[in-house]
């Protein structure tokens, strides 16, 4: 039980992340959105990624790998693996490490 709420913990922290980012991302751009940040409060898990992969189809209309048939894991990979192309993004990751 314990391992699950901090898998759950780890993966609240790096969807949190991936939001923050996107919404940087999102402003930069001129981009009309939703408050992430307000919307993540009351937001499950599945949500906050469902809103995420949404507002990166906005910044990049190629990024369309997003559904129900992954595993959370999956669909957070490929979040992070989306926003590693954007320069602000791979600087968090190493501020993380």
């Amino acid at each position: 039980m314990v391992l699950h709420v901090q898998n759950e913990n780890n993966l609240s922290k790096r969807i949190a992340k991936a939001g923050v980012i996107v919404e940087q991302l999102l402003d930069q751009n001129g981009i009309n959105h939703i408050d992430l940040k307000k919307k993540f409060l009351t937001s499950s898990l599945s949500t906050q990624i469902r809103l995420v992969e949404y507002h990166l189809n906005y910044l990049d209309s190629n990024y369309t790998d997003f559904g129900p048939k992954k595993t959370v894991f999956q669909r957070i990979d490929n979040i992070e693996n989306a926003l590693s192309l954007y320069q602000d993004y791979n600087t968090e990751l190493k501020l993380a490490s």
